[in-house]
């Protein structure tokens, strides 16, 4: 069963003469609040893109899609970093071209890290082990590289245009630099070579500094961020704690969205962390810091942030026993939480052969179509799908 947080214990009863009135504004609160209850998130599958054995390698993917999203006009980049190449395809999933390629020249990769697709149509990559910035237009001309001045970048894994600013937000865990506190969103000015300002600190938003295991768990370079509604990028960490971090980029503004769990996970006795990793739990994981080692049970995972002018989507799953479960917060642009939806119910697996990242939302556009990687499609192989959804009738109740 979904449920949806409609803030009815803040609403004060109006009263008025007429009781006509009354009558329909119960009529309508109970109405929306049943419809709510009964509301089943619908998936119509519109394209595929990717085959198990083909002619053409274009069409074969590995397990390691960093971004895909819509250009203008219609095509469709995929950005895959197992031979880090971007490939273009029209809207029938014909594939048109590719560039890119694994090498430390010009307009090569060691990894494509993360990609942003600019207003004026220019595709910015990162590669987080060369900390360059590689600009290419959308028909796989290099237009500019540039060298990121920062001392490390191996946690980097998204890059936001600030639009009509000319600068650019930079998400990484600096973690090497000398009394950093774990900002997440650093801005740059337009060349990459000086940063301007750094934001949403981890420590702020999701754990406790003074806490030397929870200073482990912010570092490793497992976030997931979105911009949705008008100026805002969202933020949130692997470990699920019930929040994510929000910068309005025009104002660079801070808040956060949801409710952050009493507690999100729990330590155990290192010693014994074989013992449970043999057994059927879920959530287990290890970390370690200087000479110490950790061992812990997460109560959930993020595993996709996505949004668009509209809504932000907040995939996760809870660990409960043996069971992995999915879920998803529908948040309206203002921030309000519309529904939390069950995703077992959902007519598409979101936990394959019970790996959490095994289905990997990554666009979400302004028709509400999901742009999906999957990567055991037909079980055996990595396809980038895309379904058309009835996300909006949310939007039409609220």
């Amino acid at each position: 069963m979904s449920s949806i947080n409609l803030g009815l214990t803040n609403i004060k009863p109006i009263i008025v003469k007429q009781s006509i009135y009354t009558f329909l504004t119960l009529f309508l609160i109970c109405s929306f609040q049943t419809y709510a209850q009964q509301f089943t998130l619908s998936m119509y599958e519109t394209l595929t893109i990717g085959e198990e054995m083909s002619d053409t390698p274009e069409y074969m993917f590995g397990n390691n899609i960093r971004h895909v999203q819509p250009l203008k006009g219609g095509n469709i980049m995929i950005a895959d970093a197992s031979d880090n190449t971007i490939r273009i395809f029209n809207g029938d999933g014909q594939f048109l071209h590719k560039f890119g390629r694994r090498g430390r020249g010009p307009g090569e990769f060691s990894e494509i890290s993360s990609v942003e697709i600019t207003q004026d149509n220019r595709i910015i990559v990162i590669d987080r082990y060369q900390n360059r910035v590689t600009i290419f237009s959308q028909e796989g001309e290099l237009l500019n590289t540039a060298i990121l001045n920062t001392t490390n970048l191996t946690t980097t894994q998204f890059i936001f245009e600030r639009r009509g600013h000319n600068s650019f937000f930079i998400g990484y865990r600096d973690f090497l630099r000398e009394n950093d506190e774990g900002h997440y969103l650093h801005l740059f000015e337009a060349g990459f070579e000086n940063e301007i300002s750094r934001h949403l600190s981890v420590f702020d938003h999701f754990f406790d500094s003074s806490l030397s295991h929870e200073v482990r768990l912010s570092q490793p370079p497992n976030y997931f961020a979105s911009r949705f509604g008008s100026h805002q990028i969202g933020v949130a960490p692997s470990i699920y704690t019930g929040t994510i971090a929000v910068l309005n980029e025009e104002t660079k503004n801070e808040k956060h969205l949801g409710s952050p769990l009493p507690q999100f996970y729990e330590l155990y006795d290192f010693d014994r962390s074989q013992e449970y990793f043999d057994s059927d739990e879920v959530g287990f994981s290890t970390t370690s810091w200087m000479n110490e080692r950790y061992f812990f049970k997460r109560k959930g995972a993020n595993f996709g942030l996505i949004g668009n002018q509209f809504l932000l989507l907040n995939f996760y799953v809870r660990f409960e026993g043996s069971e992995i479960i999915p879920f998803m917060h529908v948040y309206s642009a203002s921030g309000e939480l519309l529904q939390t939806v069950s995703l077992e119910e959902a007519p598409y697996p979101f936990i394959k052969n019970e790996k959490v990242l095994s289905i990997k939302p990554m666009y979400f556009d302004q028709e509400n179509k999901l742009y999906i990687v999957d990567n055991y499609y037909e079980d055996t192989y990595p396809a980038v799908r895309v379904f058309k959804t009835n996300l909006h009738e949310l939007l039409d109740h609220e």
